[in-house]
């Protein structure tokens, strides 16, 4: 019996440190997300999935989806370390409209720095502007028409006819960095707001009535992905953005549930309703069927994302 005992803790004492070693290294790699089955999930090619509208750009009738549009993980996902993305012109003739898009800060205590040099403010997510000055770039900033931010006290806050502070804020507590958050704004009228975050209503705000004079601002609308125009003066940096989804009328939330549940990859649902989409995987093109494209020069794009996405 004693035999057997010194020849098992004999055994223990050549190969305990090997299996240490080894449960160490499997519980990083764990950490760090390798055995996620997003890992393993099938790759969407850009441009697997688009919106085909038959009777041209423009039209709202037999509309469908074609090509691989069964919601798998995209390749690529904007990645946006100090460098916007502006410039994509749309048509947008009205103050009822949603926005969609999922979106990772990696470093939201303050990831960019506007206004005073060493100042830090809010992250831009994306910005919708009047383009009709600077060269289409941006404009003055009381002629933004809707704006996404998490601030440095992660919040989530979405803003109308900046710098007039119109807002609405919902706090996401802590935001977590590397992680994807879904993030639906529907707006009415131009004055009733409602923030979703992951499928679920966060906040509502009623804001001072704008709908007169906005659309009389916003002759040329232009979306930027990741600053604050004109001419990109407040840029994020560490922001990662995918499947930007845009419609002429705000969505129901039953409607916006199925869009989170849909995943990072899912395609736009209410294709009637659908202005532009962007998927983001890989470039700027609009693929809603209105060719409303972005200019890709200034971005770059991850295939390294996977390990911050968890699906809903």
């Amino acid at each position: 019996m004693k035999l057997r005992l010194q020849s098992a803790m004999e055994y223990l004492m050549t190969y305990g440190w090997a299996i240490l070693v080894i449960a160490v290294v499997l519980g990083v790699l764990y950490s760090l997300g390798i055995f996620s089955p997003s890992n393993f999930a099938p790759k969407a090619q850009p441009g697997s999935c688009q919106v085909f509208r038959p009777n041209g750009p423009g039209t709202n009738y037999d509309i469908n989806l074609e090509g691989i549009c069964s919601g798998e993980f995209p390749q690529y996902v904007l990645q946006l370390n100090g460098r916007p993305l502006e410039g994509t012109h749309f048509a947008l003739a009205t103050t009822n409209f949603t926005i969609a898009l999922w979106f990772s800060d990696n470093n939201p205590a303050g990831t960019y720095y506007g206004g005073t040099v060493g100042s830090p403010w809010s992250t831009p997510i994306y910005d919708i502007y009047n383009a009709s000055t600077n060269n289409g770039i941006g404009g003055n900033q009381n002629f933004d028409f809707s704006g996404l931010g998490a601030n440095t006290g992660n919040d989530l806050t979405y803003g109308e006819n900046w710098p007039s502070l119109q807002s609405c804020s919902t706090p996401l507590n802590s935001i977590t960095p590397y992680r994807f958050y879904n993030v639906v704004i529907t707006v009415s009228e131009y004055d009733s707001i409602i923030l979703y975050v992951n499928g679920n209503v966060s906040k509502t705000c009623t804001f001072t009535a704008l709908g007169s004079n906005a659309l009389t601002n916003f002759s040329i609308p232009a979306l930027s992905f990741g600053s604050n125009p004109p001419g990109g003066d407040e840029v994020s940096s560490g922001l990662q953005i995918a499947n930007m989804q845009l419609y002429n009328m705000p969505l129901s939330a039953n409607t916006v549930g199925a869009l989170y549940r849909e995943g990072i990859g899912g395609a736009p649902i209410e294709l009637q309703y659908l202005v532009g989409w962007w998927p983001l995987n890989g470039n700027a093109d609009d693929y809603g069927g209105n060719g409303y494209n972005g200019n890709s020069v200034d971005a770059s794009f991850t295939a390294s994302w996977e390990n911050s996405y968890t699906a809903p």
